[in-house]
């Protein structure tokens, strides 16, 4: 049965050897406000407080390079700093007999000067016992509340779930996960990153434990870059163009990785301003309810060992996902497809399409088209029936949907890519699997990396 947040926080209160300190910056002192209001936090409690002036909290914590506050680093900061106190101010008066936490959040919330995507970090550092080395959980969150009231609210009792379940469900990473939702969470914040650190979660597989995050519904997305550590959006597409490749990688092939490829030369052939080093993602959809967690594991995993960028996401449509991504970067996001999406798009539910696609179009959004072998697409459809490979050049519409069409392209909403690989083009997961029983070698040389 779930405990509710008053629950939680007296059990945390009357863990007598549970001793520690607080550090909350950008949303008021919610997670100490809990543990005063229930009572018996004079035996919790060694200090509870506010950096909230820059000059104060860097003086404190010293200066991030980056010069932001509301970073992964700070919170770090925040957490070895005040977990070192307690080290050096109490263990002698303690007699090793104390517990010690370090909690910390820095968070940017809704206020007279900030408007925009509300989110932070929040951690802590901790003992299960008093002469074991500490462990420590930080999560990145977004809080989706419209007023600073109400964010404040939900840091308090997410502050208090991630506490509890440091001390109580961390021999169970998914229960762990699953209770930070506790206390109706579940649509005023989202948790898009995890860490799980120190001998407690020695056994923790961190690409596992992010992408329960999302199996779970705690988030929308789920970002591993290359290096293989969970980020965020806003961290990785802060001030950078984007190219995202939705694809279904059942396995990756070679000609996945030329379509990226060839959407990022297509797109630094046009850009003529600055440096051009857009980010390239693999994107992955993935239904809980209808897919195999395991299944995604694979696929992620074999992306992993592609070197590729993967962002895991629960949109089924595409502008769901561009929507979402404009929040985190004012840059271009070009989405990159095999040619048969245009069938989809303008043949198939032309209405709903319409409204689709004015979501996913607009000054800085743009489809880049990938050709596809011409046995995919029906002749109907297709300017001339004996090019091998269907692009935008060889596409005839209906009557219906010409003049739409000739908009999209004639306006750059929809570009056709050239500077493809033709071999690779004509391969996709489905024809590749068909291959791999008449041709093992042959199949081998189409995969994107070596699969055991």
């Amino acid at each position: 049965m779930e405990k509710s947040t008053t629950e939680k926080a007296l059990s945390l209160n009357l863990n007598k050897p549970l001793y520690g300190s607080i550090a909350e910056i950008g949303a008021g002192q919610e997670v100490a406000r809990w543990f005063f209001k229930v009572g018996g936090a004079a035996g919790t409690i060694a200090k509870a407080m506010s950096a909230y002036d820059m000059t104060f909290s860097d003086d404190i914590y010293g200066r991030e390079d980056s010069g932001r506050y509301v970073v992964e680093s700070r919170v770090r900061r925040m957490l070895d700093h005040e977990y070192s106190l307690l080290e050096s101010r109490l263990t002698e008066e303690q007699n090793n007999q104390n517990y010690y936490f370090a909690f910390a959040d820095t968070v940017a919330a809704k206020s007279f000067k900030y408007s925009g995507d509300c989110h932070g970090w929040m951690g802590l550092k901790f003992q299960h016992s008093p002469t074991e080395e500490p462990s420590q959980v930080i999560i990145h969150v977004r809080m989706l509340d419209q007023t600073n009231l109400h964010q404040q609210e939900a840091l308090g009792v997410l502050g208090i779930n991630l506490t509890y379940a440091c001390y109580n469900h961390t021999d169970d990473i998914s229960q762990f996960l699953s209770t930070l939702m506790d206390g109706h969470l579940d649509d005023r914040v989202e948790i898009n990153v995890v860490r799980f650190e120190g001998p407690l979660f020695k056994d923790v597989n961190p690409v596992e434990a992010n992408l329960l995050l999302l199996d779970k519904g705690l988030t929308k997305t789920v970002l591993i870059p290359e290096s293989g550590q969970a980020s965020h959006l806003a961290e990785e597409f802060y001030n950078k163009q984007v190219i995202i490749h939705r694809g279904h990688f059942a396995p990756p092939l070679q000609t996945d990785i030329d379509i990226l490829r060839a959407a990022r030369d297509h797109y630094c052939g046009e850009k003529t301003e600055g440096l051009c080093d857009p980010y390239l993602v693999s994107e992955v959809f993935y239904d809980a309810e209808a897919e195999n967690f395991s299944d995604l594991q694979k696929k992620v995993e074999l992306l992993g060992k592609c070197k590729q960028n993967i962002l895991v996401t629960n949109f089924k449509r595409t502008f769901q996902l561009t929507e979402y991504v404009a929040l985190f970067t004012t840059n271009h996001i070009n989405v990159v497809f095999r040619a048969t999406k245009v069938i989809e798009i303008l043949e198939n539910e032309r209405l709903a399409s319409l409204d689709r696609l004015a979501r996913i179009f607009n000054e800085r959004t743009r489809m880049y088209i990938y050709p596809v072998d011409s046995s995919n697409v029906p002749k109907a459809l297709q300017a001339d029936p004996s090019v091998k490979l269907f692009n935008l050049s060889n596409y005839k519409p209906t009557d219906l949907n010409i003049h739409l069409y000739k908009h999209l392209v004639a306006s750059k909403y929809i570009e056709e890519l050239t500077n493809f690989d033709p071999e690779l083009a004509q391969w996709d997961s489905q024809s590749c699997e068909a291959l791999k029983s008449k041709d093992e070698k042959a199949w081998r040389k189409l995969l994107a990396c070596e699969i055991s």
